[in-house]
Parts: C-alpha cells; sequence; structure tokens
C-alpha cells in the first residue's frame, strides 16, 4: 500500500460519549477504523482551484482486488423501474486498480436490470471534491454518477449509528456532481437537490459531451454556492438560496443505476433518459479515484443544522427532525437515554423557530453531538446560545477528540439566553467532535440554539 502523509479516514474517536471521562477514550473498533485507513500517493492531474489553499484529505484510489470495507459500503437496498431494476453488491468489483459499477440485465421475463454502488461511510462537509470516471456510453439504459448525500442510515451502517458515530437522519442537500445518461451522444449533466423541508429539484442542466474516453469530474461546495468542473474546465455555478441555502455534512455516492423501459401502464416512473436492449455482456462504469480536499474557511460555520431549523416533512401526519436532530448524533447505548434529547418549535427560540431540549420527567444523561471529519488543522472557537435550569451537576458544552485533552465549559443556570465560548481549540487530527451532556435529575433542563465551530 501506497504511503504519503495525507489523512484519509477516521471517525472522530467518538465513544468517549459513551462515558462521563473527561479525557479522550478511543474504541478498538474506533482503533480498527483509524488503523486501516488508506494513505496514498497523489497522482491527479487536475485538482482543486489553485491557489484557494485547499490540502488532499481524501483519496481512495481502488488498489487491492476489493473496496475497502472500512470507508465503503454498497448501494443494494434501492429499487427503482417498479422492481425493475435494482441495485447488487456483487455489481461492484475492484480490477486491476479501478473501481467497476456492471451494468447487467438478469432475467428476460420480466425483464430485470441490475446496477449499483459505492457509499463512503464517513461525512464529508465544504471542499472540492474530485473523480475519474470511465463512463458506459453505448446503448441507452445506466444512469451513471458522482454526487453528495447524507444516506442515512442502512443494513451496512447500522453497527456506526448503534455505536454513536453517525446520525440517524442526514438527508439534507444533494449535489449531483455528474450524471450521465448512457448512450452515444449523450452529454454531462449537473444537479442539486434540497430536502429540507421536502424534496425540491430545480432540473439538471446539461454542461457538455465528455471530451475523451475518460473524464475528470469535480465539484466545489462553498458556503451558499456549487461550482461544477469537468477536466478542469469550470462549466456551471449556482447560487445556493432559501431552501437550497442549507449545510451538513453528507455521504459521496459513486452510482450506476440501471433503467429498464417505461411501459404505458407504469405511473410514476423515472427512466433516466429511456432503455434500449442491453447486448453488452461486459456493460460498466469504470472510477480510477476519489478524492476530497478541504481548505480552511475563516468565521465559516462547520456545524451542519446548527440552529436545529431542519425540519423535514415526510407526509402530512408526518414530520422528521424533533426527536432526531437532523445531522446529530444521540447516543443510546452505555446508559445514555436518547429520548431526553429533542428538537421543539417556540417563539422562545434564540434563532429562528426551533431549539434543543435536554429534559425528562426521571434522572437521565443523554448527549447530543456531532463529529466534524476531514477538517484542516488549526485554532477553532465553538459557541452556543444556552439557557438552563438548577443543575444538581452541571451540564457541559464539550469540544474533544480533535487530537488534545477534552475541553469542557460548564452550562451556567440561567432563565435568559447567553452565550458561551470555548476558544483555541487546536485541532492536530483532522477531527473533532462537539456535544452537548447533561447528566441531570428528573425535571433539570437546558436549551441549546446557534451552535458555531468556526476556524481562526
Amino acid at each position: 500500500m501506497k504511503q504519503s502523509k495525507k489523512m484519509i479516514l477516521g471517525f472522530g474517536v467518538l465513544l468517549a460519549l459513551s462515558s462521563c471521562e473527561k479525557t479522550q477514550v478511543i474504541s478498538t473498533k474506533e482503533e480498527i477504523l483509524n488503523g486501516k485507513s488508506k494513505f496514498k500517493t497523489t497522482t491527479s492531474a487536475v485538482g482543486p482551484p489553485a491557489g484557494q489553499g485547499y490540502q488532499l484529505m481524501f483519496e481512495e484510489e481502488f488498489n487491492g482486488t476489493s473496496y475497502d470495507t472500512n470507508i465503503w459500503f454498497p448501494r443494494v437496498d434501492s429499487t427503482y423501474a417498479n422492481g425493475k431494476s435494482r441495485n447488487r453488491a456483487e455489481n461492484v468489483k475492484i480490477i486491476n486498480g479501478m473501481l467497476e459499477i456492471a451494468y447487467r440485465q438478469i432475467s428476460n421475463n420480466p425483464v430485470i436490470h441490475t446496477g449499483g454502488g459505492l457509499i463512503t461511510k464517513q461525512l464529508f462537509g465544504y471542499g472540492y471534491y474530485e473523480a475519474r470516471v470511465k463512463f458506459f456510453k453505448e446503448t441507452k439504459g445506466f444512469h451513471q454518477s458522482f454526487w453528495s448525500l447524507g444516506s442515512g442510515v442502512t443494513s451496512y451502517t447500522r453497527p456506526l449509528f448503534d455505536d454513536g458515530l453517525i446520525p440517524r437522519y442526514n438527508t439534507v442537500i444533494e449535489i449531483d456532481g455528474v450524471e450521465f445518461d448512457s448512450k452515444p451522444g449523450s452529454q454531462i449533466e449537473t444537479n442539486y437537490l434540497t430536502y429540507i423541508p421536502t424534496r425540491q429539484n430545480p432540473g439538471a442542466v446539461l454542461v457538455g459531451a465528455p471530451l475523451g474516453e475518460w473524464s475528470i469530474v469535480g465539484y466545489e461546495w462553498l458556503p451558499g454556492k456549487i461550482n461544477y468542473y469537468v477536466d478542469g474546465v469550470l462549466k456551471r455555478t449556482v447560487n445556493l438560496t432559501g431552501d437550497y441555502n442549507v449545510y451538513s455534512p453528507q455521504n459521496i455516492w459513486l452510482t450506476g443505476l440501471a433503467t429498464p423501459t417505461r411501459l404505458s401502464t407504469e405511473p410514476d416512473y423515472y427512466d433516466f433518459g429511456g432503455h434500449e436492449p442491453l447486448l453488452n455482456s461486459n456493460a460498466k462504469m469504470q472510477v480510477s479515484y476519489v478524492k476530497y480536499w478541504s481548505k480552511r474557511n475563516v468565521g465559516v460555520n462547520l456545524v451542519g443544522n446548527p440552529s436545529f431549523e431542519y425540519i423535514q416533512q415526510i407526509s402530512s401526519s408526518v414530520n422528521r427532525g424533533y426527536e432526531d436532530p437532523i445531522g446529530w448524533i444521540e447516543p443510546f447505548n452505555s446508559g445514555y437515554n436518547r429520548d431526553a434529547s429533542e428538537v421543539e418549535t417556540t417563539i422562545h427560540a434564540k434563532v429562528g423557530n426551533n431549539r434543543l431540549r435536554h429534559f425528562d420527567n426521571i434522572d437521565y444523561l443523554t448527549t447530543t453531538k456531532q463529529n466534524l471529519n476531514a477538517i484542516p488543522n488549526g485554532y477553532y472557537k465553538l459557541t452556543a446560545w444556552v439557557k438552563s435550569s438548577v443543575h444538581v451537576t452541571p451540564s457541559r458544552m464539550r469540544c474533544l477528540g480533535f487530537g488534545n485533552v477534552e475541553r469542557f465549559i460548564n452550562i451556567p443556570i440561567t432563565n435568559d439566553w447567553v452565550q458561551i465560548t470555548i476558544d483555541d481549540i487546536y485541532v492536530s487530527n483532522n477531527q473533532a467532535t462537539i456535544a452537548f451532556t447533561s447528566t441531570a435529575k428528573a425535571n433539570e433542563w437546558i436549551y441549546v440554539d446557534d451552535v458555531q465551530f468556526v476556524a481562526k
């Protein structure tokens, strides 16, 4: 395995929150995760915009004979085209240093096609994303993409959720760095969607056909803006406004979806450009690398859903984001009571309409936290607006897992909003965890709003 100085993967040494220790604790599972992180030499011919201070934080070149299950999990639990299109783990392979996502027909009557993909277990925020891709172009029917979206909890990520490493809900913004529907003469598409408060899609925009056999595609996610690149050329800029101007670190996806033809009797069917008979038994999408760079944006908040405003309207009677704050983690192992942590809508919020509350009518231990990965090293400041009832044991705002001893501040007893600060946090391992923890007696409470973690 090649070596470089670039940090690739870290889940943030975050299970320290499963105890009341003041110092950093690394679990066995996290030691394994960090121990199997990939370190490689960069070979990119393009990379992020020059002179912007970007640092390579993640690099996957798909060496070996299989993908690293500490970094990736397969996309398998989605079906399209009324069940005629399915994602399968066996369609994802590493061959000759390339990721291959196969496009297959597995049945003639009925006609069933399969694709697949990979999704990162780690989340990534503002920065520049890049992949080198060889698209399948011969016939219609294969929707290929490189993109970002929060995956939530699946059968493959359930252990991480159970261990308090990922949030239950985190589908906030979709950034389609590239979408390509297979057929001769097809063009690359770019798009973006919001899922707050509902799924909204402004529509994909064509940015031109691939110029060669391989394409280097990239997208730069900035506060309030997305830039799209193909082979180092800026193709499109989008300003994020209104419901689209949301932020929470998301997963990276590499996917190829099979799209059989729609029958006239099938409603609510999206065929991604149509389908033709699949004659090539070796049809596939190939990826030679995926990379992510981040930079120090002084004063830019890196906390997702910082004021707990993100509520998803799943249906007329179901809203997501109150019991499980979107983008935030509520551990429920080792004696933690996740039901004591929730979001409430009130006119008494500090910012917007919502605030975080810790409360129960029995004694409780609860934590609401967020893991920030792949962030540049350096000094940061953590702030939040808080209120608190009288507590026998004060609740705390905490910062840990950043390469040094945990920092914390007790939340003061006050009926008025006050801002608390942990300053000069020196991150030395490209990650940090921010947390609000209450070890409380029955009917004791705290409120939290407008959480900020910014580079200085």
